[in-house]
């Protein structure tokens, strides 16, 4: 199991921040449509690089994975304002705002695996994650495997028909 919180401002751009442009086929003169990375998306991917490259494993992690992640983002101004009435009282609250978690966990997997903490981030079976606003931001994150006693159970009894959804 790897475990590490890094005491950071986590990055609100995420891989589905992307940009396209299209451009004329040399010889065809056919359009074609292309996406890249905006620069705060590649700085995005840099800063968590460089916040993970430390924790990096020695050996890759295989099979059924767990991945769990909480971000945690400074005070938003609404929340400082409640939180300065006394209307708020916790050290963390839940974000409700964009950027959303599984876009943000999505690039993360991404530089996990290019890092080698798994080979593939399809091994990544079961994943949680959390976006809040707290006193100390960071991004708080655990990989490990996925133990067989915590594999899903479904429901005990008779199977039901399968029910046709188109």
């Amino acid at each position: 199991m790897i475990e590490a919180f890094i005491d950071c401002h986590p990055p609100t751009a995420t891989a589905q921040h992307k940009s396209t442009r299209v451009f004329l086929h040399k010889e065809s003169k056919k359009p074609k449509l292309v996406m890249f990375e905006t620069g705060k998306v590649k700085d995005a991917r840099e800063a968590l690089r460089a916040h993970f490259e430390r924790f990096s494993p020695e050996k890759v992690l295989v099979g059924p994975l767990v991945f769990t992640c909480v971000w945690t983002f400074y005070w938003s101004h609404q929340d400082e304002a409640r939180r300065k009435r006394g209307e708020i009282n916790n050290d963390w609250v839940p974000k409700i705002t964009t950027p959303d978690g599984d876009n943000l966990a999505k690039m993360m997997k991404d530089v996990l695996q290019e890092l080698g903490y798994c080979s593939n981030d399809s091994h990544i079976s079961k994943e949680t994650y959390e976006r809040g606003h707290g006193d100390r931001p960071g991004i708080h994150f655990k990989l490990g495997p996925y133990l067989r006693q915590d594999w899903y159970r479904p429901p005990e009894g008779p199977v039901p028909p399968p029910e046709v959804f188109w």
